[in-house]
């Protein structure tokens, strides 16, 4: 505050004008002389013997008292203020680690989530690759029925086949005026026969093909109870199992 900002004021104190210079507002002057007034004021009604000296002597007193109560209460409130600050910082911190503790928790939950849904996948696979080597195991057997039942055919044509071998040697043994006939006889018996050899092959071939595929099928059902044995030791331990790849 520079010299034009002073204030000058003529006031009155307990009766007596004085003159006086502040670098205050005029409120904040009325507002110092009316607390001294009110305090001498007060200690001369308490004491009326006193003289304006000892009044202003003891109004000081009381005022320097109450300013220093002042001072210690604003003290008491400034380390109340930093206890309050203090204490929302903290408040702060634990707001950020909740949220921290928050996103764990999410994370964590979604890793339940995926290893349940990868148990669940787990699962799946193998009940369809238990599937798979039942159906494997019905095919194979139907496969070992119709190789049974090719391998009856097969024996049912040799046995034809010699049976027709023994009727074409039966028929060359025929009399002489039968010769023609058993001539014509014997070439149709032989075309028979090739006709069951030619048959008779093809039903080996049959055979085979299905022999090979019965194999194959086999081979299939041992790697399928294999896969089912891997994902049942991943389902047991908790891992994650790996994709397969599909026959």
């Amino acid at each position: 505050m520079t010299q034009e900002d002073k204030i000058r004021m003529t006031v009155d104190i307990f009766g007596n004008q004085y003159k006086l210079v502040a670098k205050t507002s005029a409120t904040n002057m009325k507002r110092v002389i009316a607390q001294v007034n009110e305090q001498m004021h007060k200690i001369a009604a308490g004491s009326p013997r006193l003289d304006t000296p000892k009044i202003a002597v003891l109004a000081a007193v009381h005022i320097a008292d109450d300013y220093f109560k002042i001072q210690d209460d604003m003290e008491a409130l400034r380390e109340k203020q930093k206890q309050l600050d203090k204490t929302k910082e903290e408040f702060s911190q634990l707001k950020e680690r909740h949220a921290v503790l928050l996103q764990e928790l999410e994370v964590e939950r979604e890793m339940l989530k995926e290893l349940e849904a990868s148990s669940q996948r787990a699962e799946e696979e193998r009940n369809q690759a238990q599937a798979r080597i039942a159906e494997l195991q019905t095919e194979a057997e139907q496969s070992e029925l119709k190789r049974s039942e090719l391998e009856g055919l097969i024996r049912s044509e040799r046995e034809r086949r010699s049976e027709l071998e023994q009727e074409l040697a039966a028929q060359r043994l025929t009399v002489a005026e039968l010769e023609e006939l058993s001539r014509m006889q014997e070439t149709e018996l032989t075309e028979k026969a090739q006709q069951a050899e030619a048959e008779a092959e093809r039903l080996q071939e049959e055979a085979e093909r299905l022999k090979q595929e019965h194999a194959q099928l086999e081979e299939r059902m041992k790697q399928e109870q294999e896969r089912s044995g891997n994902l049942e030791r991943e389902l047991g331990s908790g891992a994650k199992p790996q994709p397969s790849l599909k026959s």
